[in-house]
């Protein structure tokens, strides 16, 4: 997770948005090291590019019980009911713009549901439109 925070932190300075790790710890879990590399990039990214200029985007990890969740969290435009329906197809635009003009792919959230389901994991979201969007990915930890 560090590396991840600490490659995405230009790219997050130049839009005069805060990256702020909450977590440095990620406990020994029995999934590939660039699987949750990838899906923390794919978020974090994500929440860079379509968050305001002076935002926060928060990145964190716990534990709970059984389950290891990664959680990325910004204050940008959420989602609609209908982007919601949609959101993890691939190549699938939603409603938001980028707000520095960066491109998209529409593979991001793609990418991250089908990295998390092929290592026994889920994907949750909690979305308020106009506000935020709280991604987390949990994986059971076996304990």
């Amino acid at each position: 997770m560090n590396s991840v925070v600490a490659r995405l932190s230009p790219p997050a300075k130049r839009k005069d948005i805060t990256l702020l790790q909450t977590s440095t710890h990620t406990s020994d879990l029995d999934i590939p090291r660039w699987v949750i590399e990838q899906i923390l990039e794919n978020l974090i990214t994500n929440a860079v590019k379509f968050s305001p200029r002076g935002s926060c985007v928060t990145v964190g990890f716990s534990i709970t019980g059984n389950e290891a969740i990664f959680e990325v969290l910004d204050e940008g435009p959420g989602f609609t009911a209908s982007d919601m329906s949609r959101m993890f197809n691939r190549y699938v635009r939603l409603s938001a713009l980028p707000t520095g003009g960066e491109a998209s792919t529409g593979l991001g959230l793609s990418i991250v549901k089908r990295l998390a389901l092929q290592h026994g994991g889920s994907v949750e979201l909690v979305s308020r439109p106009e506000e935020s969007a709280r991604f987390q990915v949990i994986f059971e930890t076996g304990r």
